[in-house]
């Protein structure tokens, strides 16, 4: 699905940036991983809401193995 239409980014595209190692943070940053940068905005809230997805699944796969080492 296209979540950008003026960088024409897919979800797929925006999810792998977000997988590499050191990842973006903010939707600014996904926008420079992939090369390109906000033009309207309209996305900006949608990749900002993909970037905490991906920060919150980073936590509950670390937070389980934070517990089995304690």
């Amino acid at each position: 699905m296209i979540v950008c239409s003026c960088n024409l980014l897919t979800e797929a595209d925006i999810r792998s940036a977000l997988r590499q190692p050191n990842g973006p943070d903010c939707a600014c940053e996904v926008y420079a991983a992939l090369g390109c940068s906000q033009d309207c905005g309209g996305c900006a809230g949608s990749i900002a809401c993909m970037v905490e997805e991906a920060r919150l699944a980073n936590l509950c796969a670390v937070a389980p193995a934070a517990k089995k080492a304690a």
